[in-house]
């Protein structure tokens, strides 16, 4: 957790090597209380543009209810700004995760066993994160031309 040190700790360096050579991401974030955890808001408090601009991302809530959408709306709001992080348009939200892939399960998908629609859904998902990856990656060298300039975007 941030606590105004530690950015020559190895650990940090390893993970801003491992974000930086990342194309895209994938953020799978338990929901907490009804909000994202402080630690994922963390991750944007130590790392910034520099590790996230122009890069694609899925969000994937996790709710042990049926909750969830709280923490994509908080993700999409405020933990994009100075990353510029690209959020995709769609979000995988696994609801009452208990029951997901269990045989028998409740099908609130029109009779489609809940975990066959979330196979489906997740598949979709993650094709769509590579297809916006693929699309970046030729791009992203000159769009990150503009940091140096605008590195905390229009307040």
């Amino acid at each position: 957790m941030w606590n105004g040190s530690g950015f020559g700790d190895e650990r940090v360096k390893s993970l801003r090597e491992t974000l930086r050579a990342a194309d895209g991401f994938v953020f799978l974030i338990p929901e907490w209380h009804g909000m994202a955890p402080a630690a994922i808001k963390n991750l944007f408090l130590w790392f910034s543009a520099r590790e996230f601009a122009h890069k694609s991302a899925l969000l994937v809530a996790v709710s042990s209810g049926d909750g969830g959408a709280f923490v994509i709306n908080k993700m999409r709001t405020s933990a994009y700004k100075n990353s510029r992080l690209l959020y995709l348009p769609e979000h995988i939200i696994l609801r009452d995760v208990a029951q997901l892939w269990v045989e028998g399960a409740r099908a609130d998908d029109g009779g489609e066993g809940s975990h066959s629609y979330l196979e489906r859904r997740l598949a979709y998902a993650l094709n769509l994160l590579t297809s916006y990856v693929g699309s970046l990656l030729p791009m992203r060298k000159s769009l990150l031309q503009g940091l140096a300039d605008f590195p905390n975007g229009m307040s």
